[in-house]
């Protein structure tokens, strides 16, 4: 499946990555849904949390699976600089940022209002600043390596470490 995954531009990455988080939030949403409305000693039936821990469980790999490739891609510089900078200037727009803001509070708001029951719910809100998160990360222009700007000689020390006080 990389192999097919890594023939693709990367405006078809986000797209596989876009619909798996959304795929896997849709399946949370329905768990969410179903047992919002149960009482406390009533769990869901298998019929349903199979199929739905099946969908987030897969969708969250192929979205993983299309991150890593896009982030490989975007390392070994397979793709130019302007095939990226849409996706780019969309995840550093300021409205993602309030969005994120906006989500976290009002999880947290979430959790002060219904601290046992809203721990799903709060989860659905959680997973969209976390999956945009990723992906801006997995966005980011090739760095070079922080520990190639230390000199090999601070890495490591030309004589090993010697102490007279062992053994006396």
């Amino acid at each position: 499946m990389t192999s097919r995954l890594q023939r693709l531009k990367p405006a078809q990455l986000l797209w596989i990555v876009g619909i798996a988080n959304l795929a896997s939030g849709l399946a949370v949403l329905l768990v969410v849904a179903l047992s919002w409305h149960l009482p406390e000693d009533q769990r869901l039936p298998l019929q349903v949390k199979i199929p739905a821990f099946l969908a987030i469980g897969l969708s969250l790999v192929g979205s993983v699976t299309a991150e890593n490739v896009l982030q490989r891609g975007i390392r070994s510089r397979v793709w130019p600089d302007s095939l990226l900078a849409a996706p780019r200037g969309l995840l550093s727009h300021p409205a993602r940022a309030v969005i994120t803001t906006l989500m976290m509070a009002g999880t947290l708001i979430l959790f002060i209002i219904l601290p046992l029951r809203s721990t799903p719910l709060g989860t659905l809100f959680m997973m969209l600043p976390l999956n945009l998160s990723r992906i801006r990360y997995s966005l980011d222009p090739p760095s070079a390596d922080p520990l190639s700007t230390i000199p090999r000689s601070a890495l490591y020390p030309a004589s090993p470490l010697h102490s007279d006080q062992w053994g006396n």
